[in-house]
């Protein structure tokens, strides 16, 4: 029964990984399509408070075109190189709700949606092979 699981868990982590980085791609996809783009600032940054997990995030302030100031904490967290507060970073929001938003650094949007879906598609991979191992024995 053990090894099993050692055959469904890169199934299942695979798949997550495949849905979430699509999932991503999909609102960043949106947002830069349909969304409106200003100059916004990192205002602060704020650590998770999740003691495995020490991202940081940046919260970030910036004016809609109708003149709302917005000061959000974004849902990704900071590339490790944005090092200093005030850094300028474009925006992209939606127009029916300002506090979605993504921003765009030097990094570039798609890569880590790319990253997740790569890693997913391997540790699928990887399930399969488990699985005909253990399905020929």
């Amino acid at each position: 029964m053990p090894e099993i699981i050692n055959v469904v868990i890169p199934l299942v982590v695979g798949l997550v990984l495949i849905i979430i980085g699509f999932e991503q791609k999909r609102k960043t996809k949106r947002l830069v399509n349909n969304g409106i783009e200003v100059e916004g600032v990192i205002f602060s940054k704020e650590t998770s408070s999740d003691s495995k997990n020490r991202a940081i995030y940046p919260v970030i302030r910036f004016v809609t075109k109708d003149g709302v100031w917005v000061t959000e904490k974004a849902s990704e967290s900071l590339p490790f190189f944005l090092k200093k507060d005030e850094k300028t970073v474009q925006v992209f929001y939606d127009p029916n709700n300002p506090k979605e938003f993504i921003y765009k650094t030097s990094a570039e949007f798609f890569k880590v949606t790319n990253i997740l879906i790569i890693a997913g598609i391997l540790f699928f991979m990887i399930g399969l092979w488990l699985c005909y191992q253990y399905l020929i024995k």
